[in-house]
């Protein structure tokens, strides 16, 4: 499990880059205006789950579930930390040819 280095997107713009998906899952430090951008370059769907830390107003503790179609990108969040927490963990029911970049939302 990889922790994933969150980069910052401003008004002047930014290139998220995205890495490798870690096979065994990856975390990002969260500050409730932070998302995700996931890569699928492979031929087949991938599931990405975005475990909750807190239960939702519903009072459910629920994991965010998202199927990647193949040969595209998604870009998932922001994670409100009253429900995601300070630190989120991410993982893929499979991470061939799949990359994961975190990005902040600067004001």
């Amino acid at each position: 499990m990889a922790l994933l280095t969150v980069q910052t997107v401003s008004l002047t713009g930014a290139d998220v880059t995205v890495a490798a998906a870690g096979a065994g899952g990856d975390t990002f430090v969260n500050d409730g205006k932070t998302a995700i951008k996931v890569v699928n370059a492979h031929s087949g769907d991938w599931v990405v789950s975005i475990a909750r830390n807190r239960a939702c107003n519903q009072g459910f503790t629920h994991t965010v579930e998202e199927t990647v179609a193949a040969g595209t990108t998604e870009f998932i969040g922001p994670f409100p930390r009253d429900e995601f927490a300070h630190i989120v963990s991410v993982s893929y029911d499979g991470v061939t040819a799949l990359s994961i970049g975190a990005f902040h939302l600067a004001e």
